[in-house]
Order: C-alpha cells, then structure tokens, then sequence
C-alpha cells in the first residue's frame, strides 16, 4: 500500500505533535497558536492515511510559534 505522505512530511507532523504535548498545549491551545482550526490541527497532525499535507504557511507559523 503506497503511502499517502513523504517521510519528511510524517517526520514534520510527528515533530509538531511532539513539540506542543511537550509545551503542554491543548488541541485547542494548539490550534489557536497556528491560527486553524482543530479539525485542522487533527489532520495536520495525523500521520496515517487520511490527513492534510502540510503547507508552507502553516510551516511557517509553527516555526515562528512562541515556545513557551
């Protein structure tokens, strides 16, 4: 079965996922930092066959995302 994302792209997602249970953020919290939706965030996040690609702004705003 052919993979729907790159492995830069699941390594992208898993380390958003990583990166805001280690800032101890909420979903909610999360989502209100990148500026989407929930839903949104869950498809970002998701890493399985269904999910969103990752677009550069969202790239962009997760890098520029305070870290604390």
């Amino acid at each position: 079965m052919p993979r729907k994302f790159s492995q830069a792209t699941i390594d992208a997602k898993v380390f958003m996922r990583i990166t805001r249970r280690n800032r101890k953020k909420s979903m909610i919290e999360g989502a209100k930092l990148l500026g989407v939706a929930v839903k949104k965030l869950e498809d970002i996040e998701a890493v399985r066959g269904y999910g969103c690609n990752l677009s550069f702004e969202v790239i962009s705003r997760i890098a520029s995302s305070p870290t604390s």
